[in-house]
């Protein structure tokens, strides 16, 4: 999909118009244009609040050509709607999802974007999209999390944290802050009786404990995905090849023993797309793009969704030390567009696998970082 940076401005003005309210689907807005508007507020590193994702999600569907629908599945378990988007016509299902963990910001206002460029865009890349695929979009899963500005969601009754339990076994499966809430990248369980949560605790957890998790996963089951992209946010380590440059983002797929093959190898494939696409379209002094060095923890998003047979990538921004939030951003739109697209054209599929370990660098800095 050949994307400019006018076109990422553009879809961003539109969300922060539906923010600020004006509803409007012009390319004029409060008398600036819809680029001025989003580069102002990429500036400015807005953060949209829960109530301003309905309100960005019914002013795309009203400006849009394509049937937008919005739904929200469940709630959070302090009872906040998690809101789903659905658009495209195309019999191959996919899911974005953003802000699991939701100190992690500027992931949900990328998505929306990208949502925005498809369904409001009227780009012929844009239609074909939408021709072939069917996209289901959660800009913000943890939206408990978000009110508190917490990696976790809002649990009162969230166990002390087991410093034994680790991303590369699975100990007891107890991943929470005491009186907090729990870790939702860690409860990707499709059948919950395997979690070592349960078979540790089956008295006290017969279900699992975190409704934003499950109601991903069920949502998983009935749409029958062909993958799920996972967007979060993550420090800048330094290069060793290009030596002490900032990675910008890193992506990684499935390695959880048990993962079928060919789920492996789509997420291998839709890394490499991001990989060569961000490095290609973006800035080459800025865009460094890596392995990100993940766990074999089953309930791990990526690993939970590979192990259920889906093409399953995080994504991991990075956040903090790199510049302006336009730039990233922009990755996240980019990333997303980019894989739907390759989706729609079928050329995705036809990416050697082998590529992933040959052409993104895995070696740099990664002193002190949480793992996902």
């Amino acid at each position: 999909m050949d994307i400019e940076r006018r076109d990422f401005l553009k879809a961003m003005g539109g969300v922060a118009a539906a923010m600020a309210g004006t509803g409007a689907a012009s390319a004029n807005v409060g008398g600036s244009s819809e680029v001025d508007v989003g580069l102002g507020f990429v500036e400015k590193a807005d953060v949209i609040t829960n109530e301003q994702i309905l309100d960005v999600l019914e002013y795309i569907q009203g400006a849009s050509d394509r049937e937008v629908e919005i739904s929200c599945p469940g709630t959070s378990k302090q009872g906040r709607p998690i809101w789903e988007a659905i658009v495209g016509d195309g019999d191959t299902s996919v899911i974005v999802h953003a802000e699991q963990h939701a100190d992690e910001v500027l992931l949900t206002e990328g998505v929306l974007a990208g949502l925005h460029h498809l369904a409001v865009g009227e780009s012929e890349a844009a239609e074909r999209v939408l021709d072939n695929v069917a996209l289901h979009l959660f800009p913000r899963l943890n939206p408990d999390g978000h009110v508190q500005r917490t990696r976790v969601n809002h649990d009162p009754d969230a166990p002390e944290d087991d410093p034994d339990a680790d991303i590369d076994a699975d100990g007891t499966g107890i991943f929470a802050v005491e009186g907090q809430g729990w870790d939702s990248n860690r409860y990707h369980f499709f059948d919950w009786e395997e979690s070592p949560l349960y078979e540790n605790f089956p008295e006290e957890y017969p279900e699992n404990p975190v409704p934003e998790t499950q109601l991903l996963i069920d949502r998983s089951k009935e749409i029958d995905n062909e993958w799920i992209l996972d967007f979060h946010n993550k420090q800048s380590p330094l290069t060793e090849y290009p030596e002490n440059e900032s990675v910008s983002a890193s992506t990684f797929w499935p390695i959880a023993e048990g993962v079928p093959d060919d789920a492996q190898e789509l997420s291998q494939q839709m890394c490499i797309a991001i990989h060569e696409h961000l490095e290609d379209v973006m800035d080459d002094d800025l865009v460094h793009v890596s392995q990100y060095p993940g766990g074999t923890y089953r309930g791990i998003g990526r690993n939970g969704h590979g192990l259920a047979g889906r093409g399953s990538v995080l994504f991991e921004n990075a956040g903090g030390t790199l510049g302006d939030s336009e730039f990233r951003s922009r990755q996240i739109f980019e990333a997303m567009l980019v894989v739907l697209a390759r989706t729609a054209d079928g050329s995705l599929y036809g990416i050697d696998r082998e590529r992933a370990d040959a052409e993104i660098p895995s070696d740099w800095d990664f002193e002190d970082q949480v793992r996902m």
